[in-house]
């Protein structure tokens, strides 16, 4: 949601959340992106899965080692998603 940004500008950046925040995420965010599983997701992992697949990012460089693990955690996150 963004914190991709952070990966790609500063590599090995950590991010540190309060023991509470899965708990928010669970009652307040995932709620409210529900009605968007149905549309954009689906739509957003065919085409982070097809770019993955040519290991290319979408500024057209090739993947780094760093960015495709990062782009194999958005697609597990999007897979996740989509079943609930």
């Amino acid at each position: 949601m963004g914190n991709q940004a952070y990966q790609e500008a500063f590599p090995g950046v950590e991010f540190v959340a309060h023991p509470n925040a899965l708990a928010d995420m669970e009652a307040e965010e995932i709620p409210s992106i529900v009605p968007a599983a149905d549309t954009t997701f689906p739509i957003m992992l065919r085409d982070i899965e097809a770019r993955f697949a040519k290991g290319i990012r979408r500024d057209g460089q090739p993947y780094t080692g760093a960015d495709s693990a990062n782009v194999a955690r958005q697609i597990a996150a999007l897979r996740w998603a989509l079943r609930r």
